[in-house]
């Protein structure tokens, strides 16, 4: 097994050499008996977590072409009444990705969304989701709801998703 340094490191190293399994304890990922810490094996499972639900659902992204902050971005200017900066839209995103400016280039490239430059600043550029974009998110959320549905539903119930993410967001607050 190669060597990590940080326990995000090494638990991303694992997800990708984990098999599937029935079940997928922390401890049985990171081969120890006990995490002693409460607080911290919350933390490492909810990274753990994050990259196993990304990586569960990338094959779904990859087959519309676009990753998932792509999507992401597509979803935020669907959801706008009004056209949004890039400052606005990087605000808005689950993941603050660095690299908006790169990830609409490539939308723009792709045709998915449209840019206008501000009458009022050049330096200000606003972004809308174009129709093909509105076409791709059609195509697309069925399946990315229906594969999240299909994952989470294999071991919680409805009542155990809701408490689950009702602890997740008590924990941000």
């Amino acid at each position: 097994m190669p060597k990590c340094n940080n326990f995000a490191g090494y638990i991303l190293m694992f997800i990708k050499i984990w098999p599937a399994a029935k079940t997928m304890r922390l401890e049985d990922v990171l081969k120890t008996q006990k995490i002693k810490d409460n607080y911290h094996k919350v933390c490492l499972n909810t990274i753990f977590s994050g990259i196993w639900v990304e990586k569960m659902i990338t094959p779904v992204f990859k087959a519309h072409g676009v990753t998932s902050a792509q999507y992401n971005v597509l979803r935020i200017l669907n959801g706008s009444a009004n056209a949004l900066t890039v400052a606005a839209v990087q605000q808005r995103m689950l993941f603050k990705a660095s690299n908006v400016t790169r990830i609409i280039d490539k939308l723009l490239d792709k045709h998915y969304i449209d840019k206008k430059i501000s009458s009022t600043d050049k330096r200000v550029i606003y972004i809308t989701i174009s129709e093909k974009g509105k076409a791709l998110l059609a195509a697309m959320t069925p399946k990315v709801l229906e594969k999240e549905r299909e994952m989470m539903s294999k071991n919680l119930t409805e009542q155990e998703a809701e408490m689950l993410s009702d602890l997740m967001d008590k924990m941000r607050t």
